[in-house]
C-alpha cells in the first residue's frame, strides 16, 4: 500500500487495518494457498500490484530478489503479528 488504508475482514469481522507500507496477500503468496481474509479499501487506496508470474520472472532473472522479498514479507508478517497481539491485549484490558 502506497497511500490510504485497507481493512482486513474475516468472517464478517474487522481483524486489522493496513496502511502505507503494508503488504496484502503475502500469506497466500508464501504458502501458495487461497486468501485467508478479504481486504477492502477504507477509502481511496493507492497501491502497487504484482502478479505471481511477474514476481517469479523477476526472481529468475535476478535470484537475489527472492531472498530480499522473503525477508521483507517476513518483517511485514512479524509486524502484523505484533500488532495483532497488542490488539488482543488491549481488548482483554477493556473487558
Amino acid at each position: 500500500i502506497l497511500e490510504g488504508e485497507a481493512l482486513v475482514i474475516k468472517n464478517s469481522n474487522l481483524i486489522a487495518k493496513l496502511d502505507r507500507g503494508a503488504f496484502v496477500a503475502e500469506i497466500g503468496f508464501i504458502t501458495n494457498q487461497p486468501a485467508t481474509a478479504d481486504v477492502v479499501p477504507d477509502d481511496t487506496v493507492i497501491y502497487i500490484e504484482w502478479s505471481k508470474q511477474t514476481i517469479e520472472k523477476m526472481e529468475r532473472s535476478r535470484p537475489e530478489i527472492e531472498n530480499k522479498l522473503m525477508m521483507i514479507l517476513s518483517k511485514d508478517l512479524i509486524n502484523k503479528l505484533k500488532d495483532s497481539k497488542n490488539k488482543d491485549i488491549d481488548d482483554e484490558q477493556k473487558e
